[in-house]
């Protein structure tokens, strides 16, 4: 049997992460602006996909901010995340298991998909569509 962190391979998350800004910077994805046609009607949807690229980078750098330096710890029971001494430890209930490389987790009253990427660990951002925060394990 596989050990990753103390735990079995069907538990891959159990273990301690930390946000990998370079790699999550590297896999921003940006949506393709919509295709010009000649009479301009494309023109708003493409000013409004420019916005919402720039609004989704924003949120992303605003969220990896707040987390670099930051421990997420997750046990077999709790999600911690661990900050320059100080955090937060709740109990969290595992929701869903749609594939082997990926883990739906309850914390707290929040819902996220988790998923197992090489040797990263994405989580999507909550509100930003496509955008993921990647974690490396802590060795």
């Amino acid at each position: 049997m596989l050990l990753l962190g103390g735990c079995s391979k069907s538990e891959w998350w159990v273990g301690t992460w930390r946000v990998d800004r370079p790699y999550t910077e590297q896999h921003m994805v940006v949506a393709t602006p919509a295709p010009q046609v000649s009479n301009g009607t494309n023109k708003m949807a493409t000013a409004m996909q420019g916005l919402g690229n720039g609004l989704a980078k924003g949120m992303l750098s605003l969220m990896m901010a707040v987390m670099e330096n930051a421990d997420l710890t997750i046990t077999q029971k709790q999600f911690m995340l661990l900050k320059d001494g100080a955090g937060t430890a709740k109990d969290y209930t595992v929701i869903e298991r749609p594939s082997s490389n990926s883990v739906i987790l309850k914390v707290g009253n929040d819902v996220s998909t988790y998923t197992l990427e090489g040797d990263h660990m994405s989580a999507a951002v909550a509100g930003v569509s496509d955008a993921k925060i990647y974690f490396k394990r802590v060795k």
